[in-house]
């Protein structure tokens, strides 16, 4: 299993939707999470078009590089 979004970044938000216990969807499927913009630590929420701003997100890459079944481990994306 992959880790959390919390996870991966070292969230600590915890008003955050992802941390309700059980919560099994990605970040990108839950309205109102509060996103981490890697370039400086701030959080934000997102407005509009959500997979839009999460496609462009380290997490999002992560959790969607395509699998290497013969080796067991994700490919690169580059």
């Amino acid at each position: 299993m992959v880790a959390k979004c919390y996870d991966f970044f070292g969230c600590k938000k915890t008003q955050c939707p992802m941390f309700i216990e059980g919560e099994e969807r990605n970040c990108w499927d839950v309205p109102g999470t509060s996103c981490l913009l890697v370039e400086d630590g701030e959080s934000m929420e997102i407005d509009g078009d959500q997979k839009f701003f999460c496609k462009n997100c380290l997490y999002y890459e992560h959790v969607n590089k395509p699998w290497d079944s013969s080796s067991g481990v994700r490919a690169r994306l580059d």
